[in-house]
């Protein structure tokens, strides 16, 4: 991608965001907020339990298909508790909690982290941008 079009792509993903805003440390909030928390927060109640591993009804896609013992779909999600992952084996997505709470929420990534914020009573993690000095850092020979 050439630097111009580095640029201009920037240019679109930045359009949206409000004058005043600010950058998340989204690794912060997944350090301090484990897949185990949403999947609480969303009432997942797993079927099966294997040491970390979660299986269970997917909080996405589950209430589209019929509750029935029949049902292939039942515990068509797979949670990884230890590595902080998820994935559905039948709507096909998956990820880390933050991607799960922004799809459950119906929200972009960044609102969705706000919100989840919000709820756990966690402090909003932000980057602290870096300050523009004077001058130019001397080089060291």
């Amino acid at each position: 991608m050439m630097p111009a079009d580095r640029q201009d792509n920037n240019e679109r993903v930045n359009a949206d965001r409000p004058a005043d805003y600010r950058a998340i440390d989204y690794r912060a909030v997944r350090r301090f907020i484990p897949l185990s928390r949403v999947l609480e927060l969303l009432e997942f109640h797993p079927t099966r339990s294997q040491g970390s591993n979660r299986r269970g009804h997917c909080v996405l896609c589950s209430s589209a298909k019929p509750e029935s013992s029949t049902n292939k779909t039942q515990t068509c999600f797979a949670a990884d508790l230890s590595r902080d992952i998820w994935y559905c084996f039948g709507c096909r997505r998956g990820g880390d909690q933050l991607r799960l709470w922004s799809l459950a929420s119906h929200k972009p990534l960044y609102a969705a982290t706000k919100f989840l914020c919000q709820s756990t009573g966690l402090t909003i993690p932000w980057i602290e941008s870096a300050k523009p000095t004077s001058s130019p850092p001397s080089p060291s020979h």
